[in-house]
């Protein structure tokens, strides 16, 4: 069995680096081969080509890792197996592998995929109407106030690299929460419309968040809406008009109770959105990482296919 693994050195506290010398000391198991690719997501594109003739294509990293090999990697029928070393490993939480082990002993995670099976996963695709590219998620995207956090983060994670290098995903975490107080006083989305097929047009005035979710798993440690999952052809739509909402989703116990401000209004699920009204300036998150529109713009959000990923 050949392996070809890819490893985000950055990931989770610069963890990468580490798991790249333990695969490499694995080399020589009579069970499998691999070997080791440092990602370098300006060449990307053609790392993946290179790994084709393959039999498993590992990623180790975060969400956003795992997202960025989608375009590339939604017509293959490769296998695709995943070693978690974010900060969240929300798509790992999902697909119930972080218990398999951990990543500092790379070889229970080999024997695991060497006779797993393999489950078809929905990718997503979303384009704007001003932009000329495409782009695709597998966990979750939103408009709002996630999308200045993460901005704020990318920030905090590069002035102050140290705190995650020595703490890893703790070290993370805490300056995600810092982050999240950063960016309490943005201005809220306003005058959004929302149309699909079963729902019709429904006008927002003012939101908090607009969160669209493919995976049930949300900030490492909560429920994004009940009803999501990764298997169907169905895209489920969470709306936070107050922040207390969040309380709902870290803590999904709080909305059996009869408090509608911890709870998100949670919409039906879907196969196509069109969101239209997106203010210009935005940030936005696609699969944790952030992004910046600066034209206003439609987007259109649909199926793009599948992926083929081994877990239990």
């Amino acid at each position: 069995m050949r392996f070809c693994c890819f490893v985000n050195p950055r990931s989770g506290g610069k963890r990468g680096e580490l798991l790249i010398r333990r695969i490499q000391a694995l080399s020589s198991s009579p069970h499998f081969t691999c070997d080791v690719v440092e990602i370098d997501f300006r060449f990307l594109e053609q790392q993946i080509k290179n790994a084709l003739s393959y039999d498993r294509i590992l990623i180790a990293g975060g969400d956003g890792t795992v997202s960025a090999f989608l375009p590339c990697l939604v017509a293959s029928k490769l296998p695709i197996v995943l070693l978690p070393l974010g900060t969240g490993n929300d798509l790992a939480r999902e697909l119930a592998l972080l218990h398999i082990g951990t990543p500092s002993s790379p070889r229970e995670w080999f024997s695991f995929y060497l006779s797993s099976p393999v489950k078809e996963v929905t990718v997503w695709m979303g384009k704007f109407e001003s932009e000329p590219s495409p782009f695709y998620f597998i966990n979750y995207l939103s408009f709002g106030y996630d999308g200045e956090v993460l901005c704020h983060f990318e920030v905090l994670r590069g002035r102050f690299s140290e705190i995650s290098r020595i703490f890893g995903k703790h070290g993370n975490r805490f300056l995600y929460l810092i982050a999240g107080l950063q960016a309490l006083f943005h201005p809220r989305l306003q005058n959004l419309t929302l149309t699909s097929p079963q729902q019709g047009v429904v006008e927002l005035p003012k939101l908090r968040s607009l969160l669209f979710s493919n995976i049930r798993s949300v900030m490492g440690i909560g429920v994004s809406h009940p009803d999501s999952s990764p298997f169907d052809t169905s895209l489920e739509c969470s709306l936070l008009y107050r922040f207390s909402s969040y309380f709902g989703l870290v803590a999904p116990f709080l909305r059996k109770f009869p408090l509608p401000i911890f709870s998100p209004t949670c919409c039906l699920g879907e196969q196509e959105w069109r969101i239209e009204g997106l203010p210009c300036p935005i940030w936005y998150q696609y699969d944790g990482e952030a992004q910046k529109l600066d034209h206003t713009s439609s987007l259109v959000l649909h199926p793009a296919g599948k992926v083929r990923i081994m877990c239990p």
